[in-house]
Parts: structure tokens; sequence; C-alpha cells
């Protein structure tokens, strides 16, 4: 299964958009991708093959030159 973040973001000037998750590294390429949707303005993160190990807390920050915004979501993962 494919577990799916997503968040749309603005701001002047544009937000930098990262993702982290509390008890891990979201790095590994094969496993995480980060992506930008131009036409919907959304901010998303793919976990691929979701298992338990991916159940976790989720943040999204944007951050640019006047501030920070952290959005927050859990990972429940039922077998």
């Amino acid at each position: 299964k494919l577990g799916v973040f997503k968040a749309v973001v603005t701001g002047d000037p544009t937000p930098k958009v990262t993702w982290k998750r509390a008890k891990g590294e979201v790095t590994d390429t094969a496993k995480y991708k980060s992506k930008y949707d131009d036409t919907s303005g959304e901010n998303s993160l793919e976990i691929k093959k979701v298992s338990p190990a991916e159940a976790d807390t989720y943040k999204c920050f944007a951050v640019n030159e006047y501030g920070k915004a952290i959005c927050t979501a859990t990972l429940n993962v039922i077998e």
C-alpha cells in the first residue's frame, strides 16, 4: 500500500517545505518521496509499501524568512 500526506502551503516569499518524522528519517528515497504539484499547490510525502515500521507522527515544515509553520499528522498502520 501507498501512504500519502498532503499539505497546501502558501507564502511570499514561497516557503521551503520539508517533511520529518518523530522516530526516524524520511531520507530513504526508496521508501519516501517528497513532491510538489504546481497545478494544485500541494506538497506531498509518499510512503511506499507502508508497514507497521512507518507508523509514526509526521510533520510538514514550511519555512521562509518571515517565519515557520508546522502541520502534524499521525500514521497508524493496522494489519
